[in-house]
C-alpha cells in the first residue's frame, strides 16, 4: 500500500507545468520570460518581460497567450490555444514535457506546423531579472472572465 501511495505521488507531481520558462530567441534575438500556472486542471502562460529587461509599452506584458491546456498522460498535453501576437492569429497547440523543456507544437489545419521550445527556470535563476509579477488574484480573475472558467 506504501509503495503505491508513492508511486501515485510521484506520478501526480511529476508532470506538473507550472513554473518560469524562458523562450527561444525570437527574429529580434530577444528571449520572452514566461510564466504557466495550472488552474481548473488546465494551464495557462502570460509573458513577464524580456531576458534583457527590456519590454516595449505596445507589447501586452502580463496578457495571457496560452491557454486552455490539459494534461493527456504523464507528459503529454493537448486541446490548448496560444496567441500569435505578432500576426494576432491563434492556433490549437499540443505540447510534451521532455526533462527541463517543454516543447509547444503548433497545429495548422490538420497538420503540426513549427514546435516551439521553452526552457523551464528555477526560482533562483528567475529573481535575477528582478520582473515584477503581476497579482496572482488578478491573473485568476481574468482567466475566469476572459474563459469562462
Amino acid at each position: 500500500m506504501r509503495n503505491l501511495l508513492l508511486c501515485f505521488i510521484v506520478s501526480f507531481t511529476y508532470a506538473n507545468i507550472s513554473g518560469y520558462y524562458i523562450l527561444e530567441k525570437d527574429e529580434n534575438n530577444k528571449q520572452a520570460v514566461v510564466e504557466i500556472l495550472e488552474y481548473n486542471h488546465k494551464y495557462y502562460a502570460y509573458a513577464l518581460g524580456y531576458s534583457d529587461k527590456s519590454f516595449h509599452k505596445s507589447e501586452n506584458k502580463n496578457q495571457i497567450f496560452m491557454w486552455g491546456l490539459e494534461k493527456v498522460d504523464e507528459y503529454n498535453f493537448d486541446k490548448g490555444k496560444i496567441l500569435n501576437i505578432k500576426n494576432n492569429k491563434i492556433y490549437d497547440i499540443a505540447a510534451k514535457e521532455e526533462g527541463n523543456s517543454l516543447k509547444i507544437k503548433i497545429k495548422i489545419k490538420v497538420l503540426f506546423g513549427p514546435t516551439l521550445k521553452w526552457y523551464k527556470i528555477l526560482d533562483e535563476e528567475f529573481k535575477k531579472y528582478n520582473f515584477i509579477k503581476p497579482d496572482r488574484k488578478l491573473i485568476l480573475e481574468n482567466i475566469k472572465k476572459d474563459f469562462n472558467e
